[in-house]
């Protein structure tokens, strides 16, 4: 079924050696029923204007948009142009209206996508996206998910919760959509569990304040999928107060008293008392995601003070957060030593540009710390239960490290803390709920 808001159902994109196959694509595609984008037979309409223009105009009048993902596409930086500006611009705004969908071909692995693209949805043929795009047939089904059943929290099938504008279940688990003022958050559901909290005396990086010992959470919580991005802060605070302003980087230069204004506000115009940041210990749970090494992608081995090949993946530090750089405003690390690559400017990068962990959660290592709710204190001795910091104290937990951090701070154990009236260029904040 078309939508009369846009000119095209679907922009589809392709390199150029495999316009052949792309034809094939837009043939099925059509013969569907859907409005059809692509640059061969749709750039004629935009006489007059720049390729560049014509292709940005293009991607706003189209609803979706398909990746025909093959070894041309990947290093084609025509369509890197594309997928990057929709996805960025669109598709994180509204993931469930303005779809972004991987076509794999020409025997090409979605291994090779960039690692924000590999938790989008992938089809198998043209065909099974006339269904998903049109009203038909599902995409290939997701892994078998994290979360409980549906019955459970309230969500997946069925109404969302009562503060959500969406709800469903992906390959990472049960998820629920926070709108403000056309604004999404996205909340995953992480359920209840233990875990190993702290870390082994043997860990590269180890801190003496990281003891390990057992922690259970005996209650479920919704967490945000990324640390709060600018444009949300925006739309319930009203203004901007980062260093590195973009609408899709995390909002940074808040303190840990602006966090609990933050959620002050956001319980005022939903209605809902559950908002609040995450205690430490559900900070680290979700972060390990159930893992037990260093990182959520393994262990680490430090070759320099700002250079572990691991995090390149996972994570924005000090070794790779100048890489392609595209802010004016920017940090100079010209003193930063034994990096992982070589650049001058660095600072916060996007959102979702690096693999999530496998309960669906984006930088929850470097690009910035996130406040947590607890005072910084030692860990109790033994094992707890849903353990909470000292009851007294100046000191804030932040969690994760940043996009300046040594690679030794950029682990899923490492404590760092702060006076709670703190602002700071690389300290955010990630949204909870329960």
């Amino acid at each position: 079924m078309t939508n009369p808001d846009f000119a095209y159902d679907v922009f589809l994109s392709f390199a150029s050696a495999d316009e052949e196959a792309a034809r094939a694509i837009f043939r099925t595609l059509e013969d569907g029923g859907l409005r059809v984008f692509w640059s061969t037979a749709s750039l004629s309409e935009a006489m007059g204007q720049s390729f560049v223009a014509a292709i940005q105009e293009s991607l706003e009048r189209s609803r979706h948009f398909v990746l025909f993902w093959t070894a041309q596409s990947k290093g084609s930086r025509w369509v890197k142009a594309e997928y990057e500006t929709f996805y960025s611009q669109f598709h994180l705004h509204d993931p469930g209206g303005r779809r972004l969908v991987i076509l794999p071909g020409g025997g090409e692995q979605i291994t090779s996508l960039p690692p924000f693209l590999r938790s989008l949805q992938v089809a198998r043929t043209a065909s099974e996206m006339v269904g998903r795009l049109g009203g038909g047939v599902s995409l290939s089904p997701p892994a078998a998910p994290h979360g409980p059943s549906p019955e459970v929290y309230g969500a997946g099938e069925g109404p969302p919760p009562p503060w959500a504008s969406a709800s469903g279940q992906d390959r990472f688990g049960v998820f629920a959509d926070l709108t403000i003022a056309g604004a999404i958050q996205r909340m995953r559901w992480i359920e209840p569990g233990g875990f190993r909290m702290g870390s082994p005396v043997d860990e590269p990086g180890r801190k003496k304040d990281e003891t390990l010992h057992e922690v259970t959470l005996t209650e479920g919580f919704w967490l945000a999928d990324t640390p709060c991005p600018q444009d949300f802060w925006v739309r319930v605070i009203g203004s901007n107060p980062s260093r590195f302003q973009s609408p899709d980087r995390p909002v940074e230069m808040v303190s840990w008293k602006d966090c609990q204004e933050f959620c002050s506000e956001l319980r005022t115009q939903t209605g809902d008392p559950g908002w609040r940041l995450p205690t430490e210990a559900e900070w680290e749970y979700a972060c390990r995601a159930g893992t037990k090494e260093m990182t959520y992608s393994g262990p680490i081995e430090i070759l320099g003070e700002r250079n572990v090949p691991v995090l390149d993946s996972i994570a924005w530090y000090g070794g790779n957060s100048g890489m392609e750089y595209d802010l004016a405003e920017a940090g100079d690390s010209s003193v930063w030593k034994e990096k992982q690559f070589t650049f001058r400017w660095a600072g916060t990068r996007r959102v979702k540009m690096k693999a999530s962990n496998a309960w669906g959660l984006y930088d929850t290592l470097g690009n910035v710390y996130e406040w947590c709710e607890d005072r910084f204190g030692p860990y109790k001795p033994g094992s707890s239960t849903d353990p909470r910091g000292p009851s007294k104290g100046s000191y804030r937990v932040s969690r994760g490290g940043s996009w300046f951090s040594f690679a030794r701070h950029v682990r899923a154990a490492y404590r760092f803390f702060g006076p709670s009236p703190y602002r700071g260029g690389g300290i955010g904040f990630r949204l909870a709920r329960g």
